[in-house]
């Protein structure tokens, strides 16, 4: 006969077990992160960035001597990276995934301190939903990794954990105030669009705690001098991207977007769409309070940010996605009472098991996407090793990371002709007026002599120039100032829809 509270060892040594192993999920998360990383390609933006960054140190001058459509902070953002790369004997590439990682474990160990001291999570399984919140932020990224959004979300999770720490009434200490609010600072920086989600979200904390106050709590009063510090640092130290690169962005850039249907149907969207409706599902009125209202306003204020923007790439669904998800698992790793039954130390009960893991699934998948310029690297690493090298197209994803990836140099001012692009489709727009269409032709002729410049001074070894839905061979062709720089060239290969011309004599 067992006495009162007497545990039989049976039961002890499975418990034990249990908890022996919990960590191990963490840590099978992580080392599934670091392989991924090994086998995948940089990301184009990223990969772009980092040449910015190169250039910026070897003096040239960023929005006169290379031309890039976002602010500075876009371009800071990986020169740590590089500085220590250059120090330590490594690759930029392989430095910014260490420090995003790095970023990944101060913040998520950030939040979770400081969600410690809120009820809401009491009777959680805390190691399961660290492991799951560390794969949205390490695996779930995918092609996305490194994305000025994927490092966005990385810095808004302690300030995130803060809100959620204020709607059950707490107190959080000084210390967390000012790192969580130097984040969310340094994610409105990256894009001052990220002050959506950061509002909603402590609207719904000023809702969840039944104050006002919460909205000028000092966390948010930090975030607001570092965004307004920034952007008087910007008009002050770059004006020429304030008086030149903007009004160009305006005019070409901004305005090539999906419309609306496109938008939402998109794979990252679409995932983001099931993953509210299993949301509602299980948590039904519960997704109205703390913490999942928390959640799903920053998750919402994403998707604004998503639609302002109208590209429909996939990194700019990844925030919204991201937190839908962490909300899903905090859905799931919620205390479940199941009658005659031990606690479970599952994340998800068995009925969702099937529906989540293939909901991951897809999500990896659609963020996943990327063009695969591998078939080029082999046919002009025989033409020439380490060549300098431009392109003739408006995608920016031909030429970054294939230059790299080649160990060449990149030398064009742009990243590609977006500018030239922007132009060509504002012209299809029947309802210009002629002084609008002049303007447009203008900003065209200004890429066009720059990429002529660019030709003569540089000489690159390699211009690879794309004929696929925009035959860009024919335009530079029709173009006497292009042809004439063209005519050093002979052509030494197609792969796909890229012709590959190499400079006579190199």
């Amino acid at each position: 006969m067992r006495t009162a509270g007497h545990t039989p060892p049976a039961r002890r040594a499975a418990s034990a077990a249990v908890g022996a192993a919990q960590p191990l999920q963490l840590l099978l998360v992580v080392v599934t992160a670091v392989v991924l990383r090994a086998f995948s390609a940089t990301n184009v933006d990223v990969s772009w960035l980092i040449t910015i960054g190169e250039k910026m140190l070897a003096g040239e001058r960023l929005y006169v001597d290379l031309i890039e459509v976002n602010a500075p902070a876009s371009a800071f953002l990986y020169l740590p990276a590089v500085v220590l790369a250059r120090a330590l004997g490594l690759s930029p590439e392989v430095m910014v995934d260490v420090l995003v990682f790095l970023a990944a474990g101060a913040s998520l160990w950030l939040a979770g301190r400081i969600l410690q001291y809120t009820h809401i999570f009491d009777g959680v399984d805390g190691w399961s939903l660290a492991a799951w919140s560390a794969a949205v932020l390490l695996i779930l990224p995918m092609h996305t990794f490194g994305e000025r959004e994927h490092i966005a979300t990385i810095l808004l999770l302690p300030l995130l954990a803060l809100l959620l720490l204020r709607a059950s009434n707490g107190a959080p200490v000084l210390r967390w105030i000012i790192v969580a609010g130097i984040g969310a600072g340094l994610a409105i920086a990256i894009k001052p669009h990220f002050a959506i989600p950061v509002g909603l979200a402590a609207a719904a904390a000023a809702y969840a705690c039944r104050s006002w106050r919460v909205l000028f709590a000092p966390e948010n009063w930090i975030t607001g001098a570092i965004a307004v510090a920034y952007g008087a640092y910007v008009i002050a130290a770059y004006p020429e991207f304030i008086h030149d690169v903007m009004p160009l962005v305006r005019a070409t850039y901004l305005p090539a977007r999906k419309g609306l249907f496109a938008l939402l149907t998109t794979a990252p969207m679409l995932c983001w769409m099931v993953a509210l409706i299993l949301l509602v599902r299980w948590q039904r009125r519960a997704l109205l309070m703390s913490p999942f209202s928390l959640l799903l306003a920053a998750s919402l204020g994403f998707t604004l940010v998503y639609f302002i923007q109208g590209k429909g790439w996939p990194y700019h669904a990844y925030p919204a996605l991201a937190l839908a998800l962490i909300a899903l698992a905090l859905a799931g790793a919620m205390p479940r009472a199941e009658a005659g039954t031990a606690p479970s130390h599952r994340l998800f009960p068995a009925h969702s098991m099937i529906p989540v893991a293939v909901l991951a699934a897809l999500s990896c998948l659609a963020l996943n996407a990327a063009v695969n310029m591998a078939p080029l690297i082999d046919p002009i690493r025989a033409l020439k090793a380490r060549p300098t090298l431009l392109t003739i197209t408006s995608d920016i994803a031909v030429g970054h990371p294939l230059v790299r990836e080649l160990q060449g140099k990149w030398v064009s001012r742009v990243g590609a002709l977006w500018i030239s692009a922007g132009v060509f489709r504002r012209a299809l727009d029947e309802k210009l007026d002629p002084g609008k269409k002049a303007a447009l032709k203008r900003l065209a002729a200004r890429d066009r002599d720059m990429l002529v410049d660019d030709i003569r001074r540089n000489r690159p070894d390699i211009i690879l120039v794309e004929k696929g839905v925009f035959d860009w061979e024919t335009w530079a062709r029709a173009d006497p100032l292009v042809a004439a720089e063209l005519a050093h060239y002979r052509e030494a290969g197609r792969v796909a829809v890229f012709l590959i011309l190499q400079r006579q004599g190199s």
